[in-house]
C-alpha cells in the first residue's frame, strides 16, 4: 500500500531545497485544479505524480490519480487518492495560471 509524504515536515527540515506552495495557493484550489504528491511504497522508489482534485472539504481533498506509475504497484491512474494540504508539493490552476507571487485569472487581463 501506498503513503503520501508530509511536504510541510520536508519543507521544515530543508526549507532551501524542498518548496512547497503557500498556503495562499492552497487555499485557492477547486475542484479541477492539480497537485502534485509524492507518493511512496515499501521497496520501491518514491514518485512524484499529478492528481485532478474531484472536491474539497475543509483540508480534506479528494482526487484522481492523473499518471501512470513506473515503480510503484498499489495505485494505478485513474485510482481515487485521498489526501490533505501537508502533501501538496506543487500545484496547477484549471483555466488559471500560477505566477511568482500567487495566481491570477487568465480573464482577468482581458
Amino acid at each position: 500500500m501506498y503513503t503520501l509524504v508530509d511536504a510541510k515536515k520536508k519543507n521544515i527540515e530543508h526549507p532551501n531545497s524542498f518548496e512547497i506552495p503557500s498556503k495562499a495557493e492552497i487555499n485557492s484550489l477547486k475542484s479541477g485544479d492539480y497537485v502534485k504528491l509524492i507518493f511512496e511504497e515499501e521497496g520501491a522508489n518514491s514518485e512524484r505524480m499529478w492528481v485532478k482534485i474531484m472536491s474539497i472539504g475543509n483540508d480534506n481533498f479528494h482526487g484522481v490519480l492523473m499518471n501512470d506509475p513506473f515503480n510503484l504497484t498499489s495505485i494505478k491512474d485513474g485510482d481515487l487518492v485521498v489526501f490533505n494540504s501537508k502533501n501538496i508539493i506543487e500545484v496547477i490552476y484549471e483555466n488559471r495560471r500560477r505566477i511568482k507571487l500567487g495566481w491570477s485569472d487568465e480573464n482577468e487581463h482581458k
